[in-house]
């Protein structure tokens, strides 16, 4: 039986699957792990963080950032790959909609991937429009711990996305 479970950042379920996100975006791209970028830097800033358990495992998480009063940032989206295709993200991500409609947030954005198609489609299906990363630069300032030349490397591999009315 699946239940959705909310969790503070220093879960030890949430980061074990952080590590497993890790490990599949290091394995898109080789140079991520290099650049210092990991799912695990600045966790404490995530407002809230969902995980989805089948009977005591978590077998997928999703998270939000607060970036500004008025948009979240969708993070830490990953289901084991035993589980996927069963609409689990889209359930984790639907019920933090919920929360930030409630918040009274405008937007909700994320960055993802090029070649993590399954989550591009996931996304498209969830109302996110794809959005040219050249304008959104100013999104990343967030983090801070990248200099310049990594954030520029970076945007060669970023898809963003952003959904409006939450």
């Amino acid at each position: 039986m699946y239940e959705i479970k909310e969790v503070k950042h220093n879960n030890k379920d949430f980061i074990s699957l952080c590590k497993k996100i890790d490990d599949y975006q290091n394995n898109l791209i080789p140079l991520r792990k290099s650049w210092g970028m990991s799912s695990l830097h600045e966790i404490n800033l995530l407002e809230k963080i969902l995980l989805m358990y089948d009977g005591n495992k978590a077998i997928s998480s999703a998270s939000i950032r607060k970036v500004d009063a008025d948009v979240a940032e969708l993070c830490s989206v990953y289901t084991e790959e035993k589980y996927r295709n069963q609409e689990i993200s889209t359930l984790l991500i639907k019920e933090l909609i919920k929360y930030l409609h409630a918040t009274n947030y405008k937007k909700l954005i994320l960055y993802t991937l090029k070649g993590s198609e399954a989550a591009i489609s996931l996304y498209t299906k969830l109302g996110f429009i794809q959005m040219p990363l050249k304008e959104k630069e100013k999104d990343l300032d967030h983090i801070s711990y990248l200099d310049n030349d990594v954030l520029k490397e970076i945007n060669k591999y970023t898809i963003y996305m952003e959904r409006y009315y939450i």
